[in-house]
């Protein structure tokens, strides 16, 4: 863009006039020119064309035969002096010479000039705006995206949460399920070990196999003589002999001392290595048989011999003699 030097302003390449001489630029405005006759303007005459200035330093004819300037002026304007007159008023006195425009046909050219310069002001104003209110839209767009994106996660987070507490509280009722059914369980299994443990005999202090056989003996005769002395003939008081300690725990022999007819052969020892051995007590040396409460009878399996086998060691003394 140039500059006008007439009104010192910024002016656009299409509307510009350009001196031939002094090469300076001016609007069309400022030499008379409206923008419809700028535009009717040729090539040609816009290379030659003149500024005022540069119009009114060139000569208009040959002063030879200009007549010698008498002494006395005939006018008294000749007396005037003429100074050189600025932009402005060569402007006018050019649009004076050369073209004899109206006030209301400038009107009319300055308006439509102003209606250009608005235009374009306009125009320049909103592709300004444009950009940037394309750069505002990219930035939006960006920032949409974004959200939308956060919106998006969020509620595959809500979901994802949502999934996971539902499978706590399954878990939770599994759980509690599974308690329940242990301590049922559990429950059952002890009351499946007590009464597998009902019929239980427990047998303490029984002496080593060696002593197993002679123990047993010792104790069935020292029972049966305990019962011989505790028994008495008619007539005769009770006698008033101590009970034996295990007389109880053995009355299960009583029926087979019934069944004998005679006296048992086998070899005993006498009552004072069964005393010795046994105790007269229930501290020393005593075997304690524990059983459980439903039984009301210990099992025999384990104290007394099969009585077959009892019926067998055991012979009488008359047999043996004959």
């Amino acid at each position: 863009m140039h500059q006008c030097s007439a009104c010192h302003t910024k002016i656009k390449d299409s509307e510009c006039m350009q001196c031939c001489v002094c090469v300076a630029y001016y609007h069309c405005i400022c030499v008379a020119i409206s923008p419809a006759q700028l535009k009717n303007l040729s090539t040609e005459v816009k290379a030659d064309w003149l500024c005022p200035e540069c119009k009114n330093k060139k000569p208009r004819s040959d002063n030879s035969n200009t007549p010698v300037r008498p002494s006395t002026p005939s006018n008294p304007k000749a007396n005037v002096t003429l100074r050189r007159k600025g932009p402005d008023s060569l402007l006018e006195s050019d649009a004076g010479t050369s073209f004899n425009v109206s006030r209301s046909e400038l009107r009319v050219i300055i308006q439509e000039e102003m209606r250009v310069i608005m235009e374009e002001c306009v125009r320049d104003l909103k592709a300004d705006l444009n950009r940037q209110l394309q750069a505002f839209r990219g930035e939006i767009t960006g920032l949409t995206e974004s959200i939308q994106f956060m919106s998006d996660s969020f509620e595959q987070c809500k979901k994802d949460l949502s999934g996971c507490k539902t499978k706590i509280d399954t878990i939770i009722k599994e759980k509690e399920t599974l308690q329940s059914d242990l301590i049922i369980i559990t429950s059952r299994l002890n009351q499946m070990e007590q009464i597998s443990r009902a019929s239980n005999l427990e047998i303490q202090c029984v002496p080593e196999q060696s002593e197993c056989k002679k123990t047993w003996l010792n104790l069935r005769e020292s029972h049966r003589r305990a019962m011989k002395k505790r028994k008495t003939k008619s007539g005769q008081a009770a006698p008033t002999t101590k009970k034996w300690t295990f007389e109880d725990e053995m009355s299960f022999l009583v029926p087979h001392y019934k069944e004998r007819n005679t006296i048992s052969s086998v070899d005993y020892d006498d009552d004072s290595d069964v005393s010795s051995f046994l105790g007269n007590d229930d501290s020393q040396n005593s075997i304690n048989i524990i059983q459980s409460p439903e039984n009301s009878q210990p099992e025999t399996s384990a104290l007394s011999p099969r009585p077959k086998s009892s019926a067998s060691s055991v012979t009488s003394k008359t047999s043996k003699k004959s």
